[in-house]
């Protein structure tokens, strides 16, 4: 049997809806912030950002918004649609995602979540992140706010 094919894209700003789209049903905690598609138009405008769209079978699953800033990167988002999740797309997200970074010159990549998030840190320390520091506070979403674990994996 044949794997369902499988695509990691660049997207750029005129895909900004699509990327409102699926971040409205990826990030649904208290704590998280909503993004319209002005806000994707307005990060993929700074210098050394990029957008990255994973699709199955012809229909986006996830996205990743990474800047590159000098031998720095930042993941901004990554996430997969609910229902997709568990099943590796996730994995092959991030890992394009850091290949790119790394292609661009980012010896090292940053990103922050949810403290409490147990299982979403489970996902980042399996994929070569560790921890880096702490943001207490640092979400402040639809209803709620949640502190943020900094994390950080070379890429050399």
């Amino acid at each position: 049997m044949n794997a369902p094919e499988l695509e990691i894209r660049l997207a750029g700003a005129g895909e900004a809806a699509l990327l409102e789209a699926l971040h409205r049903q990826i990030f649904t905690s208290p704590w998280d912030q909503e993004w319209n598609a002005g806000s994707f138009r307005k990060i993929l405008a700074m210098p050394g950002a990029a957008a990255w769209v994973l699709v199955q079978e012809s229909e986006p699953k996830g996205f990743a918004i990474v800047l590159v800033v000098a031998d720095q990167a930042e993941l901004i988002l990554i996430g997969i649609l609910v229902p997709e999740r568990r099943k590796g797309l996730g994995r092959k997200l991030i890992e394009g995602v850091c290949r790119d970074a790394a292609s661009r010159g980012a010896a090292r990549i940053y990103l922050e979540h949810a403290m409490d998030d147990a299982a979403t840190n489970a996902f980042y320390v399996s994929a070569g992140f560790r921890p880096a520091g702490k943001r207490p506070n640092y979400y402040r979403g639809r209803s709620g706010s949640a502190d943020a674990l900094v994390m950080v994996r070379d890429l050399a």
